[in-house]
C-alpha cells in the first residue's frame, strides 16, 4: 500500500525519474484505507472468504491504527516528531 508506493518511489528516484514520472502516492488517511479495504474485500480472494465473519469494528480499529502509524512515520521522517 502506502508503504510499497514510498519504496517504489525511493527506488524510481535513484534513477533520476523526473517527479511527473513517479509512482503516485497512495494516501494512507483513514477514509482512504477504509474506501480501498471495502473495495478490496469483496473482490480480492484473500479477504472474500472470511471477512463478513467479524466485526466491522475489528477492522475500523485496524485500519485507523494503521493510519495514525503511517502519519507518525511520515512526520518524523519529515523531522516533526520524534522516533
Amino acid at each position: 500500500m502506502a508503504i510499497a508506493s514510498w519504496w517504489q518511489r525511493k527506488a524510481e528516484a535513484s534513477y533520476r525519474i523526473g517527479d511527473e514520472e513517479l509512482t503516485p502516492w497512495r494516501p494512507w488517511s483513514l477514509p482512504a484505507l477504509r474506501k480501498e479495504f471495502n473495495r478490496a474485500k469483496s473482490i480480492d480472494p484473500r479477504f472474500a472468504g472470511w471477512w463478513r465473519e467479524n466485526s466491522k469494528e475489528a477492522y475500523n480499529t485496524g485500519l485507523a491504527n494503521a493510519a495514525a502509524a503511517f502519519d507518525s512515520y511520515a512526520r518524523s521522517k519529515q523531522g516533526r516528531r520524534k522516533g
